[in-house]
């Protein structure tokens, strides 16, 4: 039924997704305590360090497999 709704409201799950990345600011006190700064809901992805590709590239390759879509064939 759950899947059915989906179909309707969405499309064809196999044909059409969509997703959301979200940049999360976060800064780690002296006594390594996280305290979140903003979220960006357009974070950037140009890279100015090749640590930064890493990271980038891995969040962006994850995405795609965690809405199934085949980075060879494009579906």
């Amino acid at each position: 039924m759950l899947q059915a709704n989906n179909k309707r409201e969405f499309g064809d799950f196999k044909r059409d997704r969509c997703f959301e990345i979200l940049g999360f600011d976060v800064i780690i006190d002296d006594k390594y305590k996280p305290w979140l700064l903003e979220i960006n809901f357009m974070p950037a992805f140009h890279c100015a360090s090749p640590v930064d590709k890493i990271i980038k590239s891995g969040v962006i390759i994850e995405s795609f497999h965690l809405t199934n879509i085949d980075l060879e064939t494009k579906e």
